[in-house]
Parts: C-alpha cells; structure tokens; sequence
C-alpha cells in the first residue's frame, strides 16, 4: 500500500540560502553535496538545475544528481548532466545529492 500527501506551504517563504559546494579530492570522482530547492524555485527540471550549475563553474557534463529511495535505502540515478533532453522534474524541499567538479557558491534559485 502507497500513502502519498499533498502539501500545502502557507506562511512567509524561508529565503533562499548560499549553498558552498566543495570538493573531495580523497574520493573521486564522487564530489558529492547535498542540496534542497527552495519551495518557490525557478529550477523545475534536472537540465534547469545542471544548467544552472554549470554556468556558474561549478557543475560539467560528468556530474550528476541523485535521489534518496526511502523503499530500498539506495541513492538513485535522476539525472546525468551529459545527457540531452530536461530529465525528469525536481521537487522543492527534497533533499538531492549532486556531484560537482569545481567548488564554489550557489544561491538557490
């Protein structure tokens, strides 16, 4: 059985955070970060976010962005940033993890 919840924000909208994105030269290539999408986000798609990032220097075609699977306790492909087309959409307020090839800042979008 699936339980699935709609959620509605109501209130004031946090602002929006600099994340500082850092690299593990002891474990590459997995330069693994968390990030969560504010919940007014201009982002949708997984392109828009590795398009984002990659103009910004800190993102390339080699890195991807992942998903916690709460059903197998495993990180989940959602995107790879090499690929053509939008990937699939992101929601705001859940955690993913990417993978960055440069450090740097990023306030959310």
């Amino acid at each position: 059985m699936k339980i699935f919840y709609e959620w509605t924000y109501v209130g004031k909208v946090p602002e929006h955070v600099t994340f500082e994105f850092k690299k593990n030269e002891q474990q590459p290539p997995y330069n693994e970060n968390y990030i969560v999408l504010p919940l007014d986000t201009k982002i949708k798609t997984a392109k828009e976010l590795c398009n984002e990032l990659s103009a910004k220097g800190i993102m390339s075609g080699d890195d991807s962005i992942f998903k916690w699977n709460v059903q197998t306790q495993l990180q989940e492909l959602v995107f790879y940033c090499g690929y053509g087309g939008n990937g699939p959409n992101l929601e705001p307020g859940v955690p993913y993890l990417i993978t960055v090839s440069n450090e740097g800042p990023w306030l959310q979008e």
